[in-house]
């Protein structure tokens, strides 16, 4: 808390440390939650799938050669 009791000011800067926000806390908008965790869920899936493919097209000989 800030000295008095009272928030410093009524719209903080971009980087107020967490202990002046006096207790607000942040409504983050459930299409935003659901678009965050569906792009990480996309991202992760073709980070996993692209090497995958690759690796199954490629025959047991050409990988052991590879590595």
């Amino acid at each position: 808390m800030v000295s008095g009791g009272r928030c410093p000011r009524e719209n903080p800067a971009p980087f107020t440390p967490l202990s002046q926000f006096c207790g607000r806390i942040a409504v983050v908008p459930p299409v935003a939650l659901a678009g965050g965790l569906g792009g990480a869920l996309v991202i992760g899936a073709a980070a996993g799938l692209w090497p995958a493919v690759r690796a199954a097209w490629l025959s047991p000989v050409e990988a052991l050669r590879s590595a």
